[in-house]
Protein backbone atom coordinates (compact mmCIF):
# COMPACT_ATOMS: atom_id res chain seq x y z
CA UNK A 1 0.00 0.00 0.00
CA UNK A 2 2.46 2.58 0.46
CA UNK A 3 4.01 1.85 -2.80
CA UNK A 4 -0.04 2.11 -4.45
CA UNK A 5 0.09 5.40 -2.41
CA UNK A 6 3.27 6.81 -4.08
CA UNK A 7 2.58 5.59 -7.66
CA UNK A 8 -1.04 7.94 -6.96
CA UNK A 9 1.14 11.29 -5.53
CA UNK A 10 3.14 11.06 -8.66
CA UNK A 11 0.46 10.83 -11.06
CA UNK A 12 -1.36 13.98 -9.43
CA UNK A 13 2.24 15.76 -11.04
CA UNK A 14 1.74 14.51 -14.57
CA UNK A 15 -1.74 14.80 -15.18
CA UNK A 16 -4.49 17.84 -14.59
CA UNK A 17 -7.32 16.62 -12.10
CA UNK A 18 -10.28 16.17 -14.92
CA UNK A 19 -8.08 13.24 -16.76
CA UNK A 20 -7.33 12.29 -13.44
CA UNK A 21 -10.46 11.91 -12.37
CA UNK A 22 -11.58 10.11 -15.44
CA UNK A 23 -8.49 7.37 -15.48
CA UNK A 24 -8.76 6.67 -11.55
CA UNK A 25 -11.43 3.57 -11.53
CA UNK A 26 -9.14 2.32 -14.74
CA UNK A 27 -6.27 2.23 -12.42
CA UNK A 28 -7.69 1.28 -9.12
CA UNK A 29 -9.40 -1.87 -10.82
CA UNK A 30 -6.24 -3.00 -12.01
CA UNK A 31 -4.26 -2.42 -9.12
CA UNK A 32 -7.05 -4.23 -6.97
CA UNK A 33 -6.71 -7.47 -8.93
CA UNK A 34 -2.97 -7.37 -8.67
CA UNK A 35 -3.31 -6.81 -4.96
CA UNK A 36 -5.81 -9.83 -5.16
CA UNK A 37 -3.28 -12.01 -6.44
CA UNK A 38 -0.84 -11.28 -4.49
CA UNK A 39 -2.69 -12.08 -1.11
CA UNK A 40 -4.01 -15.01 -2.65
CA UNK A 41 -0.97 -16.18 -3.36
CA UNK A 42 0.53 -15.35 0.10
CA UNK A 43 -2.80 -17.29 1.62
CA UNK A 44 -1.92 -20.41 -0.93
CA UNK A 45 1.61 -20.36 0.51
CA UNK A 46 0.89 -20.34 4.12
CA UNK A 47 -1.78 -22.51 3.66
CA UNK A 48 0.80 -24.92 2.06
CA UNK A 49 2.89 -24.18 5.09
CA UNK A 50 0.55 -24.71 7.61
CA UNK A 51 -0.98 -28.04 5.99
CA UNK A 52 2.85 -29.84 6.05
CA UNK A 53 3.50 -28.65 9.36
CA UNK A 54 0.44 -30.46 10.71
CA UNK A 55 1.53 -33.56 9.15
CA UNK A 56 4.76 -33.53 11.04
CA UNK A 57 2.95 -32.62 14.26
CA UNK A 58 1.26 -35.54 14.13
CA UNK A 59 4.78 -37.52 13.01
CA UNK A 60 5.75 -35.73 16.51
CA UNK A 61 3.13 -37.25 18.44
CA UNK A 62 4.28 -40.73 17.29
CA UNK A 63 8.32 -40.21 17.24
CA UNK A 64 8.28 -39.02 21.16
CA UNK A 65 11.42 -40.93 22.72
CA UNK A 66 12.23 -42.42 18.66
CA UNK A 67 15.19 -44.06 20.22
CA UNK A 68 12.88 -46.61 21.88
CA UNK A 69 9.81 -46.80 20.41
CA UNK A 70 10.31 -46.57 16.68
CA UNK A 71 13.17 -49.12 16.65
CA UNK A 72 10.95 -51.65 18.32
CA UNK A 73 7.85 -51.06 16.26
CA UNK A 74 7.54 -50.68 12.06
CA UNK A 75 4.35 -50.09 11.94
CA UNK A 76 4.77 -46.58 13.80
CA UNK A 77 7.59 -46.44 11.77
CA UNK A 78 5.79 -46.65 8.46
CA UNK A 79 3.47 -44.07 9.64
CA UNK A 80 5.71 -41.43 10.30
CA UNK A 81 7.40 -41.68 6.75
CA UNK A 82 4.38 -41.80 5.09
CA UNK A 83 3.94 -38.42 7.14
CA UNK A 84 6.74 -36.45 6.73
CA UNK A 85 6.39 -37.42 2.66
CA UNK A 86 2.86 -35.81 2.38
CA UNK A 87 4.61 -33.00 4.71
CA UNK A 88 7.37 -32.57 1.69
CA UNK A 89 4.67 -32.97 -1.39
CA UNK A 90 3.55 -29.56 0.24
CA UNK A 91 6.81 -28.17 1.54
CA UNK A 92 10.33 -28.67 1.76
CA UNK A 93 11.43 -28.54 5.08
CA UNK A 94 14.64 -29.17 7.56
CA UNK A 95 11.93 -30.54 9.91
CA UNK A 96 10.93 -33.22 7.71
CA UNK A 97 14.26 -34.12 7.00
CA UNK A 98 14.86 -33.89 10.83
CA UNK A 99 12.44 -36.59 11.29
CA UNK A 100 13.46 -38.64 8.72
CA UNK A 101 16.86 -38.69 9.48
CA UNK A 102 15.35 -39.67 13.42
CA UNK A 103 13.70 -42.60 11.41
CA UNK A 104 17.26 -43.62 10.15
CA UNK A 105 19.04 -43.42 13.14
CA UNK A 106 16.90 -46.21 14.81
CA UNK A 107 17.61 -48.38 12.27
CA UNK A 108 21.48 -49.59 13.15
CA UNK A 109 22.38 -50.79 10.09
CA UNK A 110 24.70 -49.32 7.50
CA UNK A 111 21.90 -48.33 4.82
CA UNK A 112 20.40 -46.89 7.81
CA UNK A 113 23.65 -44.76 8.51
CA UNK A 114 23.83 -43.87 5.28
CA UNK A 115 20.06 -42.60 4.34
CA UNK A 116 20.06 -40.79 8.20
CA UNK A 117 23.34 -39.00 7.23
CA UNK A 118 21.94 -37.63 3.66
CA UNK A 119 18.46 -36.94 5.68
CA UNK A 120 20.30 -34.73 8.45
CA UNK A 121 22.62 -33.07 6.12
CA UNK A 122 19.61 -31.91 3.81
CA UNK A 123 18.01 -30.46 6.95
CA UNK A 124 20.86 -28.59 7.82
CA UNK A 125 21.57 -27.09 4.08
CA UNK A 126 18.20 -25.82 4.76
CA UNK A 127 18.29 -24.09 8.24
CA UNK A 128 22.22 -23.65 8.70
CA UNK A 129 21.60 -22.76 12.31
CA UNK A 130 19.89 -25.69 13.28
CA UNK A 131 21.43 -27.03 16.28
CA UNK A 132 18.99 -30.30 16.97
CA UNK A 133 19.84 -31.37 13.42
CA UNK A 134 23.50 -31.45 14.50
CA UNK A 135 23.05 -32.74 17.32
CA UNK A 136 20.87 -35.58 16.20
CA UNK A 137 23.93 -36.47 13.59
CA UNK A 138 26.61 -36.34 15.66
CA UNK A 139 24.43 -39.36 17.70
CA UNK A 140 24.26 -40.74 14.46
CA UNK A 141 28.08 -40.54 13.91
CA UNK A 142 28.00 -41.81 17.67
CA UNK A 143 26.29 -44.86 16.87
CA UNK A 144 28.03 -45.73 14.35
CA UNK A 145 31.83 -45.24 15.60
CA UNK A 146 32.79 -41.93 13.33
CA UNK A 147 34.71 -39.74 15.90
CA UNK A 148 35.51 -37.32 13.72
CA UNK A 149 31.80 -36.63 13.08
CA UNK A 150 31.13 -36.69 16.28
CA UNK A 151 33.24 -33.84 17.29
CA UNK A 152 32.33 -32.12 14.41
CA UNK A 153 28.84 -31.66 14.86
CA UNK A 154 29.15 -31.89 18.20
CA UNK A 155 30.70 -28.73 18.29
CA UNK A 156 28.61 -26.88 15.67
CA UNK A 157 25.63 -27.51 17.97
CA UNK A 158 27.68 -26.09 21.03
CA UNK A 159 27.96 -23.07 18.74
CA UNK A 160 24.55 -22.79 18.65
CA UNK A 161 23.75 -23.72 21.97
CA UNK A 162 26.51 -23.74 24.29
CA UNK A 163 26.60 -25.10 27.79
CA UNK A 164 25.75 -28.58 27.56
CA UNK A 165 27.45 -31.56 29.37
CA UNK A 166 26.34 -34.31 27.44
CA UNK A 167 27.86 -32.75 24.04
CA UNK A 168 31.52 -31.66 26.02
CA UNK A 169 31.70 -35.75 27.59
CA UNK A 170 30.58 -36.69 24.14
CA UNK A 171 33.67 -35.00 22.38
CA UNK A 172 35.67 -35.66 25.25
CA UNK A 173 35.47 -39.40 25.15
CA UNK A 174 35.58 -39.15 20.82
CA UNK A 175 38.84 -37.53 20.99
CA UNK A 176 40.02 -40.10 23.97
CA UNK A 177 39.35 -42.67 20.83
CA UNK A 178 41.00 -41.31 18.50
CA UNK A 179 43.85 -40.65 20.91
CA UNK A 180 43.96 -36.99 21.73
CA UNK A 181 44.02 -37.25 25.54
CA UNK A 182 45.22 -33.82 25.79
CA UNK A 183 41.70 -32.66 23.52
CA UNK A 184 40.03 -34.57 25.93
CA UNK A 185 40.71 -33.27 29.06
CA UNK A 186 39.87 -30.22 27.44
CA UNK A 187 36.55 -31.24 26.75
CA UNK A 188 35.74 -33.25 29.93
CA UNK A 189 36.95 -30.01 31.83
CA UNK A 190 34.21 -27.85 30.10
CA UNK A 191 31.74 -30.48 31.18
CA UNK A 192 32.41 -30.43 34.29
CA UNK A 193 31.85 -27.07 34.52
CA UNK A 194 28.17 -27.32 33.10
CA UNK A 195 27.30 -30.31 35.30
CA UNK A 196 30.07 -31.12 38.04
CA UNK A 197 28.14 -33.96 39.80
CA UNK A 198 28.46 -36.33 36.84
CA UNK A 199 30.76 -39.41 37.72
CA UNK A 200 31.30 -40.86 34.47
CA UNK A 201 32.95 -37.74 33.23
CA UNK A 202 35.22 -37.43 35.85
CA UNK A 203 36.52 -40.77 35.07
CA UNK A 204 36.96 -40.35 31.62
CA UNK A 205 39.30 -37.25 32.21
CA UNK A 206 40.95 -39.57 34.87
CA UNK A 207 41.72 -42.09 32.26
CA UNK A 208 42.83 -39.62 29.45
CA UNK A 209 45.42 -38.05 32.65
CA UNK A 210 46.33 -41.61 33.69
CA UNK A 211 47.47 -42.09 29.29
CA UNK A 212 49.74 -39.24 29.65
CA UNK A 213 51.21 -40.36 33.07
CA UNK A 214 49.77 -37.19 34.83
CA UNK A 215 48.89 -39.92 37.89
CA UNK A 216 47.96 -37.74 40.83
CA UNK A 217 45.76 -35.73 38.60
CA UNK A 218 43.56 -39.38 37.20
CA UNK A 219 43.70 -40.10 41.27
CA UNK A 220 42.22 -36.73 41.76
CA UNK A 221 39.51 -37.43 39.15
CA UNK A 222 39.07 -41.36 40.12
CA UNK A 223 38.11 -39.53 44.14
CA UNK A 224 35.55 -37.54 42.63
CA UNK A 225 33.65 -40.07 40.69
CA UNK A 226 33.83 -42.17 43.96
CA UNK A 227 32.41 -39.34 46.03
CA UNK A 228 29.57 -39.06 43.54
CA UNK A 229 28.98 -42.71 43.45
CA UNK A 230 31.18 -44.54 46.18
CA UNK A 231 29.15 -48.21 45.09
CA UNK A 232 31.07 -47.70 41.74
CA UNK A 233 34.09 -50.56 41.88
CA UNK A 234 34.95 -49.62 38.74
CA UNK A 235 36.75 -46.07 40.12
CA UNK A 236 38.24 -47.95 42.50
CA UNK A 237 40.21 -50.26 40.08
CA UNK A 238 41.05 -47.20 38.56
CA UNK A 239 42.21 -45.44 41.08
CA UNK A 240 44.48 -48.56 42.30
CA UNK A 241 45.91 -48.69 38.77
CA UNK A 242 46.61 -45.02 38.98
CA UNK A 243 48.40 -45.61 42.79
CA UNK A 244 50.44 -48.49 41.15
CA UNK A 245 51.72 -46.38 38.71
CA UNK A 246 52.37 -43.74 41.18
CA UNK A 247 54.51 -47.24 43.36
CA UNK A 248 52.15 -47.10 46.16
CA UNK A 249 51.13 -50.10 46.22
CA UNK A 250 49.79 -49.72 50.00
CA UNK A 251 47.03 -47.82 48.35
CA UNK A 252 46.78 -49.22 45.36
CA UNK A 253 45.73 -52.59 47.28
CA UNK A 254 43.32 -51.09 49.94
CA UNK A 255 41.74 -49.72 46.20
CA UNK A 256 41.66 -53.46 44.93
CA UNK A 257 40.11 -54.51 47.92
CA UNK A 258 37.32 -51.69 47.66
CA UNK A 259 36.56 -52.48 44.41
CA UNK A 260 35.78 -56.14 44.95
CA UNK A 261 33.87 -55.09 47.67
CA UNK A 262 31.78 -53.27 45.79
CA UNK A 263 31.48 -55.80 42.83
CA UNK A 264 34.18 -55.44 40.60
CA UNK A 265 36.58 -58.44 40.90
CA UNK A 266 40.22 -57.60 41.69
CA UNK A 267 41.09 -61.37 42.64
CA UNK A 268 43.88 -61.84 40.50
CA UNK A 269 45.04 -57.92 41.13
CA UNK A 270 45.37 -58.66 44.70
CA UNK A 271 46.92 -61.48 44.18
CA UNK A 272 49.77 -60.71 41.81
CA UNK A 273 49.92 -57.45 43.58
CA UNK A 274 49.08 -57.24 47.10
CA UNK A 275 49.88 -61.00 48.66
CA UNK A 276 53.40 -59.51 49.35
CA UNK A 277 52.13 -56.87 51.39
CA UNK A 278 50.75 -59.26 53.67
Amino acid sequence: MKYRTLAISFLFFLFPFGELSASEPTFNSQSKVQENKYLNTVAFSFNKKKAAEEYLDQAQQIIGDYSSILRENKKERREVVRLVKKSLKLKETARAYLYLGHINLTAFNSNGYKEGVKNYEKAIKLNPEYSEAYVSLGSLHRNNKNYEGIISNYKKAIALNSENDFLYAAIGEAKTNIGDHEGAIVALKKAMKVNPNEAIIYIHSGQSKQVLGDYQGSISDYSKAIKLKPEDGYSYYLRAIAYLNKKDSSNGCKNFEDASKYGFNTSKEIEKYCRSLG
